[in-house]
């Protein structure tokens, strides 16, 4: 019998088929895994961008909240001089909410086109809070100043007092002191990189301005023609949002005690001998020397708007200027402190000043000092003044144009100090040897990614209307507002009140594609609205900031004339003001003696609020001017404040940006001001 032994046949390896599969299988098994982890890392990413921004968000608020609620006045407007309870303020700047939107937004599209959605993270960013406050009980408010401010002081009040032996090091060293008042001052402003020697430090600090907007929007929203060259958008690429606290020390004799030091030998305590550096107007005609010595910029009849600058550069004190009488019976001016008293006038706070007025009748009333570069609110300042009855031309986006006093806090108000070698000289500036090195101390930043701090006052009357086609309701802060009364109608109207910018009729706002008449998408300006009696009507409130008013023939629309008598709005020869602000303001100017007058016609439109006193402030006797007599029965008061209501509450909304993780976040608060 055979056997027939049979081989079982093994396979030694895989095929090329089996190892292509395989090795598919396996990259496919490892791109899903990648794909996990990155959704995972994604995740993770962005709920630590919301973590963060929602820190942030909470810290910033609750800061804010907390001056809120140490302020030292309510809403009720004019505070009485009587009464010390010092002042509060908010400026709404002509931007909103929707400003970048709309600028950005195509000719003829009701909404911005989807590739600029993105210009919608932008909010609000030109207002300003500015209130005094107490702390509460068994806590201070810090802040630093040159310690020569303190030896300074102390020669003044005490007779026995001597004489520190180095003044320049007194003037170059801060120390810290401590109040329970200040002044808190809280604000937007454009940052841009600090160089040295022409090489970016990669520090960012307020923006000078010196290029205009020109060196600061860079960056476009989006690149229209995706040329991979930047386009302007309007808005500065980097906004910070500051916080200034400036401590109210009435108690601080820091005036040149000139009574015993002649001002020809410039023995003046705390300044150098004549023997040393020339006499003390030649030293103090060099601005370095005025800002290391802590001295007022001269005033001119040019202007007034910096004279303040150094003693905000040099300190944290809130500060204002008085004339001294000198030995010889001249005068000199000089930096003193404020009290809550003096803050409620409006000239006597953190920058604010007047305008001199070319015709040399005086100057107009205090008004806050801000830069003027931010084009894209052009033509919104076209529409007020049009409402004025000026001629003031609107300009295309491509012009350069000087606008009115809008925009920020400038750069030269921003604390500054002086940097130190180790042996305690102070280090030369290596751009200009002979000036020493100065710094901004940048400690007024809480924030450099706030896309929006927006501040709402809550007006009982402002109309809100009723958007059938979308079954939406809308007030005066919202574009859908605009677009009803764009159609000429009358429209519905739903209730009254709430939450509006101060000055919302001066909000309105179209992209730049439609400035020019000839434009077939240009929507009805403010005027046409304004000339509509269907819609005229809604474009009043309390805090509108315009008013009907018969001319004799018929009703129109005008800015109110609580804003002309306040001074924030001023339309002369050189001078534009456009400051919608609500303000405790102060009786002061009703019983000063000093009766204020108008450039212009009381019985059609004046434009202009003249002050004698602005000038006298200087030393400087005004043009003798004849106030209108007799006076129109509208005016009731001299110098009323802005808006004449008693403020109840406000809101805030801030809005915090995370660029890299791509998140925004935002919050708003109410605080309600008649506690």
């Amino acid at each position: 019998m055979k056997t027939i032994n049979s081989r079982v046949r093994t396979s030694n390896g895989l095929t090329l088929i089996e190892v292509l599969i395989a090795t598919t299988l396996t990259l496919l098994m490892m791109l899903a895994l990648a794909q996990g982890f990155k959704a995972l890392s994604d995740g993770v990413s962005e709920g630590r961008s919301k973590i963060h921004l929602s820190d942030q968000l909470r810290g910033i608020s609750l800061l804010l909240n907390q001056d809120l609620q140490q302020r030292t006045t309510d809403g009720t407007t004019p505070q009485l001089s009587s009464a010390p309870n010092g002042y509060f303020k908010y400026y709404d700047g002509l931007m909103s909410d929707y400003t970048a939107a709309e600028y950005n937004r195509p000719s003829g599209q009701n909404v911005p086109d989807p590739a600029l959605l993105t210009a919608t993270r932008w909010g609000d960013l030109d207002d300003i809070l500015m209130f005094t406050a107490k702390a509460r009980r068994g806590e201070s408010f810090k802040g630093k100043v040159p310690r020569a401010l303190l030896r300074i002081h102390e020669l003044n009040t005490n007779s026995t007092a001597v004489a520190p032996s180095n003044w320049n090091e007194e003037w170059s060293t801060d120390v810290v002191i401590s109040s329970d008042l200040a002044e808190i001052v809280w604000f937007m402003v454009p940052l841009e990189s600090v160089q040295v020697s022409g090489v970016d430090t990669g520090v960012m600090a307020p923006a000078s301005f010196a290029n205009g907007l020109s060196n600061l929007d860079v960056v476009a929203i989006v690149d229209r023609t995706n040329d991979s060259i930047p386009d302007g958008d309007g808005i500065p690429d980097k906004m910070a949002l500051c916080r200034r606290v400036l401590l109210i020390r009435p108690d601080l004799n820091i005036a040149p005690n000139i009574a015993s030091a002649p001002l020809v030998n410039a023995t003046l305590p705390g300044l150098p001998m004549a023997s040393e550096q020339g006499s003390f107007f030649g030293l103090m005609s060099n601005p370095a020397n005025r800002l290391f010595y802590m001295q007022p910029v001269p005033p001119s009849i040019g202007g007034y708007r910096n004279i303040c600058e150094n003693a905000y550069r040099r300190c944290d004190l809130s500060i204002t200027t008085e004339l001294i009488t000198t030995p010889s019976g001249g005068t000199m001016l000089a930096y003193r402190t404020n009290s809550l008293t003096s803050l409620q006038d409006p000239q006597h706070r953190f920058a604010h000043a007047f305008h001199s007025l070319p015709t040399g009748e005086g100057t107009t009333l205090a008004s806050l000092v801000l830069s003027n570069n931010l084009p894209l609110v052009s033509k919104n300042f076209g529409d007020v003044y049009t409402l004025s009855g000026s001629n003031y031309s609107v300009p295309s986006p491509s012009q350069s144009v000087t606008l009115p006093d809008a925009g920020f806090i400038p750069w030269n108000f921003f604390r500054v100090r002086y940097l130190k070698n180790r042996d305690g000289s102070i280090k030369p500036n290596p751009q200009a040897t002979s000036q020493p090195y100065l710094d901004f101390t940048l400690e007024e930043i809480v924030g450099t990614n706030i896309t929006a701090f927006d501040l709402k006052g809550y007006d009982q009357t402002a109309p809100i209307l009723y958007d059938a086609s979308i079954d939406v309701v809308v007030g005066p802060s919202d574009p859908g507002f605009w677009r009803l009364l764009e159609t000429g109608t009358a429209p519905t109207e739903a209730a009254r009140g709430g939450y509006v910018d101060a000055g919302w009729a001066f909000h309105k706002y179209e992209a730049p594609s439609e400035f020019a008449s000839a434009n077939a998408d240009q929507r009805p300006t403010l005027a046409d609205i304004a000339s509509n009696n269907n819609t005229r009507p809604f474009l009043v409130s309390d805090l509108s900031g315009v008013a009907i008013q018969n001319n004799g023939t018929a009703e129109v629309l005008a800015v109110s004339s609580f804003l002309l008598r306040s001074g924030n709005f001023c339309v002369a020869p050189g001078v534009l003001i456009c400051q919608p602000a609500f303000d405790t303001f102060t009786d002061i100017y009703d019983i000063d003696g000093e009766l204020c007058s108008f450039i212009g016609s009381p019985a059609t439109f004046p434009t202009t609020k003249i002050y004698p006193e602005g000038l006298r402030r200087y030393g400087i006797a005004p043009t003798p001017n004849t106030p209108f007599s007799p006076p129109d029965p509208l005016y009731d008061s001299d110098v009323p404040p802005p808006f004449p209501i008693n403020l109840t509450s406000i809101q805030v909304t801030l809005r915090v940006e995370d660029v890299p993780a791509g998140t925004i976040q935002q919050i708003s608060l109410i605080h309600s001001l008649m506690d």
